[in-house]
């Protein structure tokens, strides 16, 4: 049977989430921690690594899914799953519960979705639920102008939305506590003015490394309440009209990096990292 290796490591480490393993965390302070410090400390056991780097593996994370188009479509990009003007086939607007997503742990759709994934590997200690969006701007051969444009659509389509679904969370507790009950100060879990985790799928084909982080950290306003800004969080990026199987298996790669910190499982990297896994 063919299994996936990043797979099996996000699996592993949403186990670990929930057994724990090391001890507090004390002076890891920002989110540019480098790899090399992680993988340190975690293996002198100075952190609580089921705390998470981004997020804490733990509770429900509600996420906004923003797919891109584009006012001239590609005319060579594949249609079958994803058809021009379109969404692709296993997702679904509207707040409709779809194959990527349930919008809500009150309505569980039972799909062969990320929230069903995250749900049953983590023996329901973990789940993600959210919501897809769709906007259409003019192709830029800059990543960070496009996602900022996107998000200037997306306030231009919702302008008074309430966005605080996607803030639940203080976003970064760097191994230090868990953001899923509490804030850093100790005060109940509760947002922070960024957006938990933005996924952006651009429809574009095939273009270098799929582009993988967000590249920019645009502002997301509402009149809504008498008006917020949100800035972004923790994200990701895809730039590849990838189908189902592909998809999630790029989420969960990208997630685990949000989550952990861990470096790419491949190359030189995986000979330090691997040191982790036999904890």
């Amino acid at each position: 049977m063919k299994v996936n290796l990043h797979v099996l490591i996000t699996v592993k480490f949403l186990l670990l989430a929930i057994t724990g393993f090391s001890q507090e965390c004390n002076h890891i302070q920002d989110s540019t921690i480098q790899e090399q410090q992680v993988i340190q400390e975690l293996s002198a056991g100075i952190c609580k690594s089921y705390n998470g780097f981004q997020h804490t593996p733990k509770g429900n994370i509600h996420i906004m899914y923003l797919i891109v188009d584009f006012t001239d479509a590609q005319p060579d990009a594949e249609s079958s799953w994803w058809p021009e003007d379109g969404i692709p086939t296993y997702a679904g607007l509207n707040g409709i519960s779809n194959n990527l997503l349930d919008i809500n742990l009150g309505s569980p759709s039972n799909n062969n979705n990320l929230s069903t994934w995250y749900s049953s590997m983590s023996a329901n200690n973990f789940s993600i639920t959210g919501e897809v969006f769709k906007v259409v701007i003019n192709e830029n051969p800059n990543f960070g102008i496009m996602t900022t444009a996107a998000f200037a659509a997306l306030e231009n389509q919702n302008p008074n939305k309430d966005w605080s679904a996607f803030d639940q969370r203080q976003n970064f507790p760097n191994f230090s506590y868990d953001n899923s009950v509490y804030k850093s100060n100790g005060d109940p879990a509760g947002g922070d003015g960024k957006l938990d985790f933005v996924f952006i799928h651009f429809r574009k084909n095939n273009v270098g490394a799929n582009i993988a982080g967000l590249w920019s950290s645009p502002t997301l306003t509402t009149t809504f309440g008498g008006g917020k800004s949100y800035t972004t969080g923790a994200g990701a990026t895809l730039a590849n009209l990838f189908k189902h199987d592909k998809l999630m298996e790029y989420f969960t790669h990208e997630f685990a990096h949000n989550l952990y910190n861990s470096p790419q499982l491949y190359g030189c990297k995986w000979d330090e990292w691997k040191v982790l896994l036999s904890q």
